[in-house]
């Protein structure tokens, strides 16, 4: 979520009828008031966007207490202004969207509390804006409603309403559009001309894409070149950058061009910053830096091991994810092993929507393993944990297996495995909440990212009876797991030795 100070005015009423109005592109449907000082039904407006909505009697309720104050007291600029939106794709009802407002209201000390008196403020949802979020705006006039009145400076405002997005994000369940910006180390963000792109053509970010493939690529690779050349067989364009000995330093990708249209090419660390090169390698401790020539043509992925049966292959997987779940409950994990197993699972996650949903196609089950990435990103990373382990020889497994994309069949398969992957996720923080006696928010985020995947997973099932009974039941049996009151038990945290598929390749062969 993004919060938007904008410049402080001296009357409200012009804002009000901007907001309650069809906007600059006729792009506002239904303004309503969601929240505020006091009720939201009765503040809102009488009328409609065809007649207009009468804004003269809440602009003289807001401004009440301003009138009270002694002249030259306070702000000369008193109306206070914060727009809170969504990447596109995200949206939240209005009940949802009151909720967050009452909450970042409380974070940015507008309302009232036993030591002081509130501001009067109102919160007003309208749709989308014209890049396609779904947003509000926040508006308050900075007079404390007390006796008497006294005026609200509110200083410092935007790193205020940061820190308040994020907390909200978290408690939320929102996608983290700034990642990291508590530490100061955020995802870089889209550009305008991305999203009004994205906008005009109907098609998904390009980053958001190319991350899910990276990420994906990522998963289960045990070399820089076995990375590489998934890259290549993804179909994304790759272009490297050199040192003065050859090897390479740095890779960019891009998403295969319209006709006559250019490459728009982004570095693997302005997608996410443990996509970068140097973070890459460090995967991969006995595996030699690759020289540019190794990287435009890399030795194909070699088919030895390949599984026969893909139904087999995914018939497996719960039953592994099961045992996932069963350890990571059992067995707490450090701060560090906690983000390693986040950020392993966040690739499986991206290797499974690429599955489901792939090519330029970004549906529920990719948006899912994007906010995972996202929330994994900020926690101190290392992977030697044994969940890492088992969920690194599970993404192999589906790389190695020939199955098929976006076929009913694969889709449920997809959406029965993140069921799982929530129940792991789920029993990570609760089994690391309950051996620190706290959360911090970093885990809260994580923790938040198990209903994105749960909706993913019922959004994402085909309507046909078998699906919907075959996903129930997957909800049914990951949550006792989760729980422990079956399933992988006693001998929860036993390695997983994926069953024979024929010769193991060699690491020369990879």
């Amino acid at each position: 979520m993004i919060g938007k100070v904008a410049k402080r005015s001296r009357r409200v009423r012009g804002l009000l009828h901007y907001l309650f109005g069809p906007g600059d592109a006729n792009e506002h449907t239904d303004p309503r008031v969601v929240a505020g000082y006091a009720p939201a039904a009765s503040l809102q407006p009488s009328g409609n966007l065809a007649s207009g909505f009468d804004v003269a009697g809440l602009a003289r309720r807001l401004e009440a207490a301003e009138r009270s104050l002694p002249e030259g007291r306070g702000p000369v600029r008193n109306v206070w202004h914060c727009a809170l939106s969504l990447p596109p794709g995200e949206r939240l009802n209005h009940e949802t969207w009151g909720r967050l407002a009452e909450r970042f209201a409380d974070e940015m000390g507008l309302t009232e509390t036993p030591d002081r008196p509130g501001c009067r403020w109102v919160a007003v949802h309208h749709g989308d804006s014209a890049g396609g979020n779904d947003h509000i705006h926040v508006v308050a006039i900075l007079v404390c409603d007390g006796d008497p009145p006294r005026p609200e400076w509110l200083r410092r405002d935007y790193p205020r309403v940061q820190r308040a997005c994020a907390r909200l994000e978290a408690e939320f369940g929102l996608i983290q559009a700034t990642p990291g910006r508590e530490s100061g180390r955020g995802r870089p963000a889209a550009s305008r001309a991305e999203y009004r792109r994205a906008a005009r053509t109907g098609k998904p970010l390009d980053r958001d894409v190319l991350r899910r493939e990276v990420r994906a690529a990522a998963a289960g690779a045990n070399t820089e070149l076995e990375f590489a050349a998934r890259l290549h067989a993804a179909g994304l364009r790759v272009r490297t950058r050199s040192n003065s000995e050859g090897l390479v330093v740095g890779y960019a990708v891009a998403l295969p061009p319209a006709e006559s249209g250019q490459p728009r090419w982004l570095s693997g660390s302005k997608l996410e910053a443990d996509l970068g090169l140097p973070q890459l390698r460090s995967r991969w401790p006995e595996s030699a830096p690759a020289a540019a020539a190794a990287w435009e043509a890399p030795p194909p992925i070699p088919a030895v091991g390949r599984v026969t049966d893909p139904d087999q292959a995914w018939r497996q997987l719960p039953e592994v994810l099961e045992q996932v779940t069963g350890s990571l409950r059992d067995e707490p994990l450090l701060d560090a092993e906690l983000g390693g197993t986040a950020r392993t699972a966040a690739d499986l996650t991206a290797l499974l929507a690429a599955r489901a949903e792939p090519g330029p196609r970004f549906g529920p089950v990719s948006r899912a393993a994007d906010q995972l990435g996202r929330a994994a990103a900020g926690l101190p990373c290392n992977r030697r944990a044994a969940a890492v382990g088992l969920l690194h020889e599970i993404a192999r497994a589906i790389h190695r297996s020939r199955i098929g994309q976006h076929s009913d069949s694969v889709v449920l398969h997809v959406a029965i495995a993140v069921v799982h992957l929530a129940a792991a996720i789920q029993a990570l923080c609760a089994a690391r909440a309950n051996a620190s006696g706290t959360t911090d928010l970093a885990l809260n985020r994580l923790r938040a990212t198990v209903g994105g995947l749960h909706q993913a997973a019922r959004d994402a099932t085909p309507n046909t009876p078998q699906a919907r009974s075959g996903i129930a039941s997957a909800f049914a049996r990951s949550t006792n797991v989760a729980l422990g009151k079956h399933g992988p038990g006693a001998d929860a945290g036993r390695a997983y030795r994926p069953r024979p598929t024929g010769p193991k390749p060699t690491q020369a062969e990879l």
